[in-house]
């Protein structure tokens, strides 16, 4: 597991923090998940790991600093709807936190009533 590093820095009177990660062990692993998985029944079974993502990219994108769009995204919300939505974006949009292939997080969640 790599290291969160954090760095507190004062400009012109204002505070920023600065977080670092070694994220390229975690994109290995998950490249290596990803090319070790079989073409078909890769979503057998009911609990299936389909992403890891490292704690840097969850805290960028809480703070709307993971992609140019600036939209925030909050992985650890009491709101299923925003962890839902956190979770598409991650899909879509961090290509190299999947484990495997595809699209599994589905962008709406069916009700059977």
């Amino acid at each position: 597991m790599s290291l969160v590093y954090r760095q507190f820095k004062e400009e012109d009177g204002k505070g920023h923090e600065i977080v670092t990660q070694d994220v390229e062990d975690i994109y290995k692993a998950n490249r290596a998940m990803r090319n070790a998985t079989p073409e078909t029944a890769k979503y057998k079974g009911n609990l299936v790991h389909v992403m890891r993502l490292p704690m840097v990219t969850i805290e960028q994108m809480r703070n709307g600093q993971c992609c140019s769009s600036g939209i925030t995204y909050n992985l650890m919300s009491a709101d299923p709807e925003e962890r839902k939505r956190a979770l598409v974006h991650a899909q879509n949009c961090h290509k190299e936190a999947m484990t495997i292939e595809g699209n599994p997080i589905a962008k709406k969640v069916t009700s059977w009533r």
